[in-house]
């Protein structure tokens, strides 16, 4: 059921996700599972949260977190921690996910996962970026891509800082090493409006 739900999230049908993750957490939970029961609770955290459903998120992902605490699992722990450090950052919260963002950001270092260390490095320097604290923002940007070259939003939130800076030489220079990384995402098309539209050619 739980590769069933992989299956339909990939296939965007979030509603037959969902059913299949909670059929499978039923069962998970009558066998007291418990790193399966926090990998269910991590998936339905992650489709709350594709959707924009904040608060069942996070009280998903807390779910989540505590099980992986109960049994040691630091991995998880911080996966946990980075994807509530996301939802207080989308929800505006910035001084909730920095403090879940540093934690997950010391963990992924222990257990050497560079895709997720990259994103949490990211999402904290969003976290500086909104407080205009560029050169902090600058830092963990640089840092995730150091970590993660193939991740392409450290490029995008360069990108943003520069222009927010006034530095646009730079910023081009960011956006075009992000278009070559990812040129149809949403994030390229909305820079790719500024770049064409006469500011900088």
């Amino acid at each position: 059921l739980k590769v069933a739900g992989n299956l339909a999230v990939h296939q965007g049908n979030y509603e037959l996700a969902r059913a299949r993750y909670q059929a499978s957490l039923a069962i998970r939970r009558e066998m007291g599972d418990v790193p399966n029961i926090a990998s269910l609770l991590n998936n339905l955290a992650v489709l709350a949260e594709y959707e924009g459903d904040y608060e069942t998120s996070r009280a998903l992902n807390e779910e989540c977190l505590a099980l992986r605490r109960e049994v040691g699992d630091k991995s998880g722990i911080a996966i946990s921690l980075r994807n509530l450090g996301t939802v207080a950052l989308a929800q505006g919260d910035y001084s909730t996910a920095r403090v879940y963002l540093e934690e997950a950001v010391g963990l992924q270092r222990e257990v050497g996962n560079k895709s997720y260390l990259a994103s949490a490095l990211n999402n904290l320097g969003v976290c500086f970026l909104v407080k205009k604290e560029v050169e902090t923002a600058q830092k963990y940007f640089l840092q995730a891509i150091a970590t993660a070259p193939g991740v392409g939003a450290p490029l995008y939130n360069l990108c943003r800082l520069n222009l927010q800076t006034g530095n646009e030489i730079a910023a081009e220079k960011y956006y075009r090493t992000y278009q070559a990384h990812d040129s149809t995402s949403q994030f390229a098309v909305e820079l790719s409006k500024f770049f064409t539209n006469g500011k900088i050619r």
